[in-house]
């Protein structure tokens, strides 16, 4: 996915630019109602809004959701730490932004969109409409299905910023919020692992 949408980007001659992923839906006035925000709010580099989580298992989560915490707008980049909140496919954003940070790192197979708003975050401001514009959907066998994915890249996520984690005294709360996660689902000595070997790693 990386790749693709860095190539897209690579072609792409508009000044703003917008992703979508095969198996997701915009809703047909997505792009108009962020338009009509971006040129209200021409302080923004990006903007992105709410998505509806459709599950393989029937299951739907609205994104972002009360149990999140932090703002949704402007100055994100410690909400972002804490939480994966912008899907990719919910995005509007300057193109010149996107080159800037780098794009979509290649390396990730998982979690790519996370660290990505998270180095635009950094900064630049962001802007949020709050409505669910993109249904998104959980296929069999797609990426996001994928645990054993997701929780590799989880953990370098954390390890990746753990610098900034700790300055916001935030490492504590993301790791056992992962880990939390993982004993959920009844992995939690595999990621204890995978986050200690992170750590080490990105040290």
């Amino acid at each position: 996915a990386s790749v693709a949408r860095n190539e897209g980007v690579r072609y792409a001659t508009g000044e703003w630019i917008a992703f979508h992923d095969s198996d997701d839906v915009w809703r047909p006035d997505k792009l108009e109602k962020q338009i009509a925000y971006r040129d209200k709010n021409k302080e923004c580099d990006l903007i992105y809004t709410a998505y509806l989580m459709h599950f393989a298992n029937g299951e739907e989560i609205l994104v972002p959701n009360a149990s999140m915490v932090g703002d949704w707008e402007a100055d994100m980049f410690d909400t972002l730490l804490q939480n994966n909140t912008i899907g990719a496919p919910t995005i509007l954003m300057r193109k010149s932004v996107f080159n800037e940070v780098g794009g979509f790192d290649t390396s990730w197979n998982c979690l790519e969109d996370w660290d990505f708003v998270l180095r635009v975050a950094k900064n630049h401001r962001i802007g949020y409409v709050n409505e669910p514009l993109l249904d998104a959907y959980q296929s069999e066998g797609s990426v996001s299905s994928n645990v054993g994915a997701y929780y590799t890249c989880y953990c370098r996520l954390i390890a990746q910023n753990k610098e900034e984690l700790i300055e916001r005294g935030l490492f504590d709360v993301v790791s056992m919020s992962l880990l939390q996660k993982a004993k959920n689902n009844g992995v939690m000595e595999l990621v204890q692992k995978l986050l200690v070997r992170s750590l080490l790693q990105y040290h």
